[in-house]
C-alpha cells in the first residue's frame, strides 16, 4: 500500500489547524541601554568643552600648568591641588578663524570622589555663527557623561546649529563604545527648544544598533512628558520615559 505523500499530510494539518501558531516574540526592551546610547551622543558639553576647557579644569595656580606657544594652550598634568585634587597627562587647545580643537593625551582629574573628567583623542569645532561642524574621535568622560557611569569612545559626526551657544538642532552619524564595550552604530537627528518643552526635545529621531535596533521617537512640541515613543526591532515597546531627556 503507497504511502500518503508528506506533502498532503502537512496540507491536511493546516487546514484541521492542528499545528501550533508561534507566539510573537515581545521586544528585548533594554532602557538602561538605550538611555546610555543617547546620553553618549548629546553634544552640549563637547561643545562647551572646546571652547572654554579651563571651566572643567581645577582652579589653582600651578596645577595644571599652563602654556601658551604659537597660538595653542597646553595644560600639563603630573601634580597635585592644595585640595588634594589629582591630574594627569596633557590637554592642548587651539582657537582659530576657521574653528577650535581640544585635544587630550590621557588628560584626567580626579578628586576625593574619583574621576571627573578624561579626555584621550580630540574634538573639532569647524564652522562660524550659528551652524557648526563638530567631530569627536576620543575617549571621555566629565564633559557630557557622568564618568561614575564610566568612560565613552565617541567616534562621532555632528551637523549644529547653535542659538546663544546652546545647540537648537543637531544631526548626528557614527559609533560610541559604552564603558569599554562594543562600538555600537548610532544616528539621529533632533530639535531643542526649552521655551517650548524644558523635559525633552520638541521633535526627532535616534537610534542605536545595540543587541537589537531601539529608535526613539520624540515630540516635546506635542506631549511634554519627557517621554518618547520606543520601538525594539521594529516592535512597539512601553514609552521610554527617563523624565528629562
Amino acid at each position: 500500500m503507497a504511502r500518503p505523500h508528506p506533502l498532503l499530510l502537512l496540507g491536511l494539518g493546516l487546514a484541521g489547524g492542528c499545528l501550533p501558531q508561534a507566539e510573537p516574540q515581545a521586544p528585548l526592551a533594554s532602557p538602561a541601554a538605550i538611555g546610555a546610547a543617547w546620553s553618549a551622543v548629546q553634544p552640549d558639553g563637547l561643545v562647551e568643552l572646546v571652547l572654554s576647557p579651563a571651566d572643567a579644569l581645577p582652579q589653582d595656580d600651578g596645577c595644571p600648568v599652563v602654556d601658551l606657544v604659537d597660538g595653542v594652550e597646553t595644560w600639563s598634568g603630573g601634580c597635585v591641588t592644595l585640595d588634594g585634587t589629582v591630574v594627569e597627562g596633557s590637554l592642548q587647545r587651539f582657537d582659530g578663524p576657521d574653528g577650535a580643537w581640544v585635544a587630550g593625551e590621557r588628560f584626567a582629574v580626579l578628586d576625593a570622589d574619583g574621576l571627573q573628567l578624561y579626555l584621550d583623542g580630540a574634538v573639532e569645532l569647524r564652522g562660524q555663527g550659528e551652524l557648526i561642524l563638530l567631530d569627536a574621535a576620543a575617549t571621555t568622560c566629565g564633559a557630557h557623561v557622568d564618568c561614575q557611569d564610566g568612560l565613552v569612545s565617541l567616534d562621532l559626526r555632528y551637523s549644529l546649529r547653535l542659538d546663544q551657544d546652546r545647540v537648537a538642532d543637531a544631526a548626528v552619524r557614527g559609533f560610541v563604545a559604552l564603558d569599554e564595550g562594543d562600538p555600537t552604530a548610532v544616528e539621529g537627528a533632533w530639535r531643542v527648544a526649552p521655551e517650548t518643552c524644558e523635559l525633552e526635545p520638541t521633535d526627532g529621531l535616534f537610534a542605536a544598533q545595540l543587541d537589537q535596533r531601539q529608535a526613539l521617537e520624540l515630540d516635546g512640541d506635542v506631549a511634554c512628558d519627557g517621554c518618547a515613543a520606543w520601538t525594539v526591532q521594529g516592535q512597539v515597546a512601553p514609552p521610554w520615559c527617563p523624565a528629562v531627556l
